[in-house]
């Protein structure tokens, strides 16, 4: 069902709700409303109020003959129409993906563009206008799905895969509600889209070219930890060796004078006499605390 029309021939024409064509039909002046004709959102598509039942929502629908389908003229709700009119406007985008955050300026946006012969049909396929930090290439086209109730099938999203075709998903704010207020609605719907958003990669062309460098990224540094373990497991080999060569040479040991036997005698700690001396170097050490030769 359509709830946002255009009330002329012109996608620059003023947009209105079928709420507030209700409101018109149940006012002291109807006479104006009635018999109206209306135009979808996109293709400026013919259109009538549905709006004396009580059976079914209001809602519009396309004029007998006219050529309309559920395809010309937008989404399902008020909220997700004005969405996809309020980037059209726009132009741009501030998104946060991949840990990144930046602008997307947009040359060109379609509405609905039909792809496989309206097989599949993004919310909108923009065309990028600036260089920016997801590499999105300047010139090619993002498919840009707007959440709001239902999200993309997978079969589209294997679509946008198989073809190559970089896309994205925005889930809408669901605050962001009609209460018989469309100038509030707008507004709340602009502010939204003025500030930094989280977006969903559903493809990325440049995936193959992110994996092959992540991919390099991760062999350096296996390779720089590789090399760090090797260069510990040598240290630790050499330390090994050394203690081990510690422990067959024998500490070199220096004999206590006779000073220094008085000052320890008190603690009964016999002086220390160096293997290699000669056994009579090693009684007047003992006794004297010096051989002739020191």
């Amino acid at each position: 069902m359509k709830y946002l029309a255009h009330v002329e021939d012109s996608l620059g024409s003023e947009m209105i709700s079928i709420y507030d064509v209700h409101a018109g039909m149940n006012s002291k002046n109807p006479g104006i409303w009635e018999k109206r004709e209306y135009y979808s959102l996109w293709y400026l598509t013919p259109m009538i109020a549905k709006v004396s039942s009580t059976k079914i929502t209001p809602h519009f629908a396309f004029k007998v003959g006219a050529g309309g389908n559920e395809n010309s003229g937008g989404g399902e709700s008020l909220e997700h129409d004005l969405s996809k009119k309020t980037v059209f406007d726009l132009k741009k985008l501030l998104i946060r993906m991949w840990g990144k955050e930046d602008y997307l300026i947009f040359s060109e946006v379609k509405i609905e563009y039909r792809l496989e012969n309206g097989k599949y049909i993004p919310d909108l396929y923009a065309r990028i206008a600036k260089e920016n930090k997801f590499d999105y290439a300047v010139g090619s086209y993002l498919a840009i799905e707007l959440h709001w109730k239902n999200k993309v099938h997978r079969s589209k999203q294997e679509y946008y895969r198989v073809k190559n075709i970089a896309a994205i998903e925005i889930n809408l704010n669901k605050a962001i509600k009609y209460t018989n207020d469309l100038y509030k609605l707008q507004t709340q719907i602009t502010r939204f889209f003025e500030m930094s958003q989280p977006a969903m990669s559903l493809h990325n062309p440049n995936f193959r070219k992110y994996f092959n460098e992540r991919k390099k990224e991760i062999a350096e540094t296996e390779r720089e930890l590789r090399e760090r373990d090797e260069a510990l497991s040598k240290t630790k080999a050499i330390l090994q060796q050394q203690e081990e060569e510690n422990k067959k040479t024998p500490p070199l040991l220096i004999p206590f004078t006779m000073t220094q036997q008085k000052i320890f005698s008190n603690r009964q700690i016999v002086p220390i006499v160096p293997k290699r001396l000669s056994v009579m170097q090693k009684i007047r050490i003992f006794f004297f605390g010096k051989t002739q030769d020191q």
